[in-house]
């Protein structure tokens, strides 16, 4: 039977080894289409969700381990054990767990997304942009394949594509219940038209990044941008904070800024 847990949202910060988007966002979504679990699996699931709200990601783990050996069909404990280990950066040990869950269920497209992460991860956008086609096509009225597959088309530098797919994705914002979810959204669309030559990105980016926005490409693009307006105040701000979240490659010139008063 297939339902839809809590349309319970995350967001995962993806760490790529390859490109300067150290951390690529993906928005992850508790879609399930495996069998219902015992109403003891759910209890203990729920309190899971209750603790990775509260970042206390080692005891949700415990909750959904509870959740699994309750119910060992439970597709969603097993997504979010994978999940929370992945916060836990222990990456090994979270793909054994998605692999359970796509055993169970081959189209459950949590899972999927998950999966996805791994791929880009591995700067396997090609196979990342695939597994967010299955996502689409099974839930065509939510923006999440749209996303993802815009994502890994941008990392891939198709930016043209990319943007056809964050325009769909914009379309079904509303189907987001969290502001940040949104915001990356808009961000990524920002980077899309930067990348494109058109300014308009350049607005859509710095209205909205935030601090909570771990996003460092986002905020060496506006650095880059004043440095050339010559507003070295404003571009000193963004280097400064992309320096603090990783940012590779960085322009010497930029450098320089970063120790000036």
């Amino acid at each position: 039977m297939k339902y839809l847990l809590g349309i319970f949202f995350l967001l995962i910060w993806l760490e790529s080894n390859s490109q300067n988007q150290d951390f690529s966002q993906i928005i992850f979504a508790d879609f399930q289409s495996c069998n219902e679990p015992s109403r003891s699996a759910f209890k203990s699931y729920n309190l899971g969700l209750q603790m990775v709200l509260d970042k206390q990601y080692s005891r949700a783990i415990n909750s959904f381990k509870k959740a699994v050996e309750k119910d060992s069909l439970f597709c969603g404990a097993w997504n979010y054990l994978a999940y929370c280990l992945i916060k836990k950066e222990k990456l090994k040990e979270s793909k054994k767990y998605v692999k359970n869950s796509l055993d169970i269920d081959s189209i459950n497209s949590s899972a999927r997304i998950l999966k996805a992460f791994y791929l880009i991860n591995d700067s396997l956008f090609i196979d990342a942009q695939r597994e967010f086609e299955r996502v689409k096509i099974q839930n065509p009225d939510y923006p999440h394949g749209y996303y993802g597959i815009a994502l890994a088309l941008y990392l891939n530098q198709e930016y043209e594509k990319s943007k056809n797919e964050i325009n769909e994705a914009e379309k079904l914002i509303d189907k987001l219940f969290f502001i940040p979810e949104k915001k990356l959204i808009k961000i990524l669309k920002g980077k899309i038209l930067y990348r494109l030559n058109d300014e308009n990105g350049i607005k859509l980016i710095e209205k909205k990044l935030t601090k909570s926005i771990k996003d460092p490409e986002a905020n060496y693009i506006l650095a880059k941008y004043y440095f050339d307006q010559k507003e070295i105040k404003k571009a000193r701000k963004y280097i400064i904070r992309a320096n603090a979240l990783g940012y590779k490659n960085i322009d010497p010139e930029l450098k320089n800024i970063i120790s000036q008063n």
